[in-house]
């Protein structure tokens, strides 16, 4: 699967992380997306250094629902605040929806 480029859209959810722990400045980043497919995108980009979030490695996947993706979104970002990143803002605007396969964040999301 050739990745799609979503970087000029406003995704359905992003988070994103920085790990600057010692001589560390990472940032890592997972956004969802809605192609015009139908299909929920995936991409998740990291690298060595925030002001640079253009570049460093990309990855991506596709899954048939919204829920199946920000689940796999959330796990994997999860993950990463385990391993000592930090959750920050997203450096073009604050962008999140729960994890859809938890209902009372769902319900105290849709109440505020």
């Amino acid at each position: 699967m050739a990745d799609i480029d979503f970087t000029d859209r406003s995704p359905s959810m992003a988070l994103y992380a920085e790990n600057t722990v010692g001589n560390h400045d990472k940032f890592y980043e997972a956004r969802v997306d809605l192609g015009d497919d139908g299909r929920y995108y995936l991409t998740k980009r990291w690298g060595r250094n925030p002001s640079q979030r253009r570049g460093g490695q990309v990855k991506q996947e596709s899954y048939p629902t919204m829920t199946a993706a920000t689940g796999a979104c959330h796990k994997i970002f999860n993950k990463k605040l385990e391993e000592g990143y930090v959750d920050r803002p997203w450096p073009h605007g604050q962008l999140r929806v729960p994890d859809l396969t938890d209902r009372t964040a769902v319900e105290e999301w849709l109440n505020t």
